[in-house]
């Protein structure tokens, strides 16, 4: 019996004094289980009929531990025993079984956990063993497939009873067995006597009672209710639903217990798990499908002359010391320090051509026009040969303003691309609020993996030297291999830079 404080006995006391009240509500309001509220109660029953004076004293209890001789149940134990075993009519000793004709015969005699010590000892002074024979000697088709089904599923005591019967089989010792499943060799000889005579319809598991499936979905019907409330709505300071508050609630509501696992079960019947909440890739551009169909219809039918480009702005990018996964020794830790002065910061402006792989980029101090319109002139001058250029960016304020429409205008002018020989530019704006069509997203993720996570660089200069390198190897790679962006991922990009409407291109990078 678990030894509960005086404060919690005496509380028992004065219930059981008051008339009997529920025993497991009671235990719930306790923090304590059903069987040693029950005790208790058994306990106080028995000093109303013993010590009826004593019943109201909060101080007397029954004795306990070595005040009560134990030897007493031992000679009586052992002046019936070897009766009570040669009465047995069956082949096996089942032990509760001798107990309770024991009990029959001494009412106040020795518990089941001193019995099973004292019989235990007896048997082995004496020798005796009645046992079942353990061989399962035959085993169909049909129960063999069975059995083979419950021993690779997850069901504990259908697994149990498929290694019971197969291993008996196999005339593998019952020993064995019992320390394998982690039971008692009078169940396992219990579950192959069924198996003998009634064969696998004997231990399959009994169909649930119509009474206990009527309870159950009362229960579940009484947790949906709670579940379509929030819990402040029951006095629980909590935003959400946890087991514990909901087995707290569902007692002071319904005025019956229900353990944590029981509600567990019973929201995984219906359907219900904890899951953690994610944010959800969704533009909310009322033009989006106007707008992808757009994109779609340019990319399949980009011709030779034509270059399409992916657009967008990589920082502000802190110079200082980072972290990231990298190849460890078992148990050494990396540590990085939580406030950091930094060595300067960059803005890097890069563009990806899709059809060839080619990353343009340059550093500036701003995001805004100005550097829109020189990243312009610059992919114009690199390609002049082309005759038509689509510009892919996101729906950023400098990537949309009046002054960069009339430069574009401007550029795409007759006199001036004659003038200049340059090719025509089209705007091709990517929905709002979907940074994940971005293609040029995956290009710099790839970047800040390779040579921008678990660096330490000394200053602003050693940092663009990298991030110059990177993209002079990723473009001459592509130069030597001609592949559309996508078919091949350069270093530890996320996903294929390519345009797809099902991925997703931007992650979270390291920046500040």
């Amino acid at each position: 019996m678990d030894r509960l404080g005086k404060i919690k006995i005496n509380i028992i006391r004065r219930a059981y004094i008051a008339g009997h009240p529920n025993r497991a509500r009671l235990a719930a309001q306790l923090g304590t289980n059903w069987d040693t509220v029950a005790k208790y109660f058994k306990e106080f029953q028995k000093i109303e009929q013993d010590f009826p004076k004593k019943l109201k004293d909060f101080n007397f209890f029954l004795p306990r531990g070595n005040k009560v001789p134990k030897l007493t149940y031992y000679n009586e134990l052992m002046s019936v025993l070897p009766r009570l075993v040669e009465e047995t009519k069956t082949n096996c000793l089942y032990k509760n079984e001798i107990w309770e004709r024991y009990r029959d015969i001494y009412p106040k005699g020795c518990g089941l956990y001193y019995f099973y010590h004292y019989f235990n000892e007896w048997q082995k002074q004496n020798k005796i063993c009645k046992y079942y024979p353990l061989r399962v000697k035959e085993i169909s088709e049909d129960a063999m497939r069975e059995l083979n089904q419950w021993r690779l599923s997850n069901d504990t005591e259908l697994w149990r009873k498929a290694v019971i019967i197969q291993d008996c089989f196999k005339k593998r010792p019952v020993d064995e067995i019992s320390a394998q499943i982690a039971l008692s060799v009078e169940s396992i000889l219990k579950c192959i006597a069924t198996f003998k005579e009634k064969g696998i319809d004997g231990i399959r598991r009994k169909p649930c009672p119509n009474y206990h499936i009527a309870g159950n979905q009362k229960k579940q019907s009484q947790i949906l209710r709670l579940l379509q409330q929030t819990p402040k709505d029951f006095g629980v300071n909590r935003a959400s639903w946890s087991l514990a508050a909901l087995s707290r609630v569902y007692v002071v509501t319904y005025g019956e217990p229900l353990s944590t696992h029981a509600i567990s079960s019973h929201l995984k019947k219906m359907g219900y798990r904890f899951e953690k909440s994610r944010e959800k890739l969704i533009s909310k551009d009322k033009d989006f499908e106007e707008k992808l169909n757009n994109l779609k219809r340019i990319l399949s039918g980009l011709k030779p002359d034509e270059k399409f480009f992916s657009i967008d702005e990589y920082g502000p990018a802190y110079i200082k010391k980072r972290g990231g996964r990298s190849l460890t020794k078992i148990g050494e830790i990396i540590t990085i320090p939580p406030f950091q002065k930094h060595k300067g910061w960059f803005i890097m402006t890069a563009a990806i051509e899709l059809s060839t792989n080619q990353v343009t980029h340059f550093y500036s101090d701003h995001k805004n026009t100005a550097e829109m319109i020189k990243l312009l002139d610059i992919l114009s001058l690199q390609y002049i040969a082309e005759r038509k250029l689509y510009i892919s960016w996101d729906d950023a304020a400098w990537h949309r303003s009046k002054s960069l429409k009339a430069y574009i205008t401007e550029v795409n002018a007759p006199g001036y691309r004659q003038q200049y020989a340059t090719p025509e530019v089209e705007l091709v704006p990517l929905p709002s609020c979907a940074p994940y069509l971005n293609v040029i997203e995956s290009v710099f993720s790839g970047m800040a993996r390779a040579v921008v996570h678990n660096s330490d660089y000394g200053s602003v200069a050693e940092c663009q030297a990298a991030l110059d390198l990177y993209f002079l190897e990723r473009n001459e790679h592509f130069r030597v291999n001609p592949r559309k962006a996508g078919k091949q991922i350069w270093g530890k990009e996320i996903v294929a830079p390519v345009f797809d409407e099902s991925q997703n291109c931007k992650q979270r990078l390291i920046k500040s």
